[in-house]
């Protein structure tokens, strides 16, 4: 797994999820490459974990939620990326 939040691994990873889930082309990327910036191996003061800096507690509660483990792998992280996206109000204004 590549470190660097702006690896083509993560931008790929970003894409297939927001196909997967209808979010707009790049809605989620951008969060990588012109929100979060963060590399696979940074924690936040927080604790948030992954490129897409997922928070301890948004982690259980997606657990909760979809049964998905955001630090369990890399595919995790970013499908719980693109659900809570998916249910973010900015992502119901974009649309």
């Amino acid at each position: 797994m590549p470190n660097n939040y702006n690896d083509p691994y993560w931008i790929k990873l970003a894409l297939e999820k927001e196909k997967k889930h209808g979010l707009p082309e790049y809605y989620l990327a951008g969060l990588l490459l012109a929100g979060e910036r963060s590399n696979a191996d940074a924690i936040s003061p927080k604790g948030a974990k992954t490129p897409f800096q997922i928070i301890p507690s948004t982690r259980y509660a997606a657990l909760k939620k979809y049964g998905i483990d955001a630090y369990l792998s890399d595919e995790n992280a970013a499908e719980v990326a693109a659900l809570l996206a998916k249910e973010s109000s900015a992502y119901r204004d974009w649309e």
